[in-house]
């Protein structure tokens, strides 16, 4: 094991993300005389498996295991946070939010949590931090995870892509070590999550409760306070799968004809689709992109713009991926990268998009990162 070293690990199936959140980490300051590494696992049949491989095949002591849409932007991050692992040798896993309780639902955000980022649901994280001061939890979450330990991800019980965080919190509290939340980053992270596919929850958090029930807290913070709680929700997910693909299925093809005409009025018929069933449709990362892609064409064709988002492009995801792309742009500009990038990204923005796109981009990545 190498005490001097520092790697990073990143399951990614989607290289326009992983190209960014590269280079957010090519941005950072390496500690003196530490070393760095980056592995990546390329579509990883579950998280836990993924970072197993990797993790066998680092020598490095500590350990980030990171989700491809998260950039880092506190240059001095890896300082800060080898500070946190010195401060005390029985801290094992450091993460940037989590649960100071789980309770029986196996539920992270069931209960109070802590931490600090900024998100693309939310404008601004703050789960009500006290400056300066480590909290211990009972799990945290997988965006960001740092350990100076190696144990075994639970790949033997979680093969997907849920659990696999909270699992392996509960193994290094197993094991006698502490799992903590600090602010390390100064508002530094940003995670550029979209709309995470729960469909799929539900069986993965039976199957958590049942192996790590003697360690959740016997009363739920939300039944205790009368508060709705998330479980019928994602049961009902789980049960109606099925027919949620299929509108998704059907919502997709029709936008994907309307892109490949160049048809406005399709976009149009398309937007009155998706708010009809807005409830459905927000738990579709896809289709919320694509209802996005269809108020700008809309938008475009009032201000009678030239230049118009799809008519360049063929099909829903190139229109898709175009629509990503000026986001992760505008995130640049917005975040502060280095001179070359910057230009890489105006340049792109006003050769690529108009300047009713260009605004009704910018306007959400605002409201996202919680800038005024």
């Amino acid at each position: 094991m190498d005490d001097r070293k520092i790697a990073f690990i990143i399951c990614t199936n989607d290289r326009l993300l992983l190209d960014e959140c590269l280079m957010y980490l090519g941005m950072l300051r390496i500690p003196e005389g530490f070393s760095t590494d980056v592995i990546t696992i390329t579509d990883a049949p579950g998280m836990c498996a993924g970072y197993n491989a990797a993790m066998r095949d680092s020598d490095a002591r500590y350990k980030i295991y990171m989700h491809q849409d998260v950039f880092i932007t506190d240059r001095d991050f890896l300082s800060k946070l080898l500070l946190i692992f010195d401060s005390d040798s029985r801290i094992g896993m450091v993460g940037m939010v989590g649960a100071v309780r789980l309770d029986t639902t196996g539920i992270m955000w069931e209960m109070p949590r802590v931490g600090n980022l900024r998100t693309d649901k939310i404008d601004h994280m703050d789960f009500g931090f006290h400056e300066d001061q480590i909290i211990d939890c009972d799990c945290v979450d997988g965006l960001l995870i740092a350990t100076c330990h190696d144990i075994p991800w639970r790949e033997d019980i979680f093969t997907g892509f849920h659990f696999y965080d909270i699992s392996e919190s509960m193994e290094f509290k197993k094991r006698g070590l502490r799992v903590v939340v600090k602010d390390v980053a100064d508002d530094g992270i940003v995670h550029d999550d979209g709309v995470v596919n729960m469909f799929s929850y539900e069986p993965w958090r039976e199957a958590f409760v049942e192996e790590y029930r003697e360690m959740l807290s016997a009363v739920g913070y939300r039944a205790s306070h009368g508060l709705p709680s998330d479980l019928t929700h994602f049961k009902s997910l789980y049960e109606k799968r099925d027919l949620y693909f299929g509108i998704y299925d059907s919502l997709s093809s029709f936008m994907d004809k309307a892109i490949a005409a160049h048809d406005i009025d399709r976009c149009l018929i398309f937007i009155r689709m998706v708010e009809a069933e807005l409830v459905v449709c927000n738990q579709s990362d896809r289709i919320v992109t694509l209802y996005y892609i269809a108020q700008i064409a809309y938008l475009e064709r009032l201000a009678g713009e030239e230049k118009c988002f799809i008519s360049d492009v063929s099909s829903a995801d190139a229109a898709i991926y175009k629509y990503r792309t000026a986001r992760l742009m505008f995130i640049r500009l917005r975040l502060g990268a280095p001179p070359l990038y910057q230009k890489e990204a105006e340049e792109f923005l006003t050769r690529e998009i108009s300047s009713t796109a260009r605004k009704h981009i910018s306007d959400l990545v605002d409201r996202r990162l919680g800038i005024e």
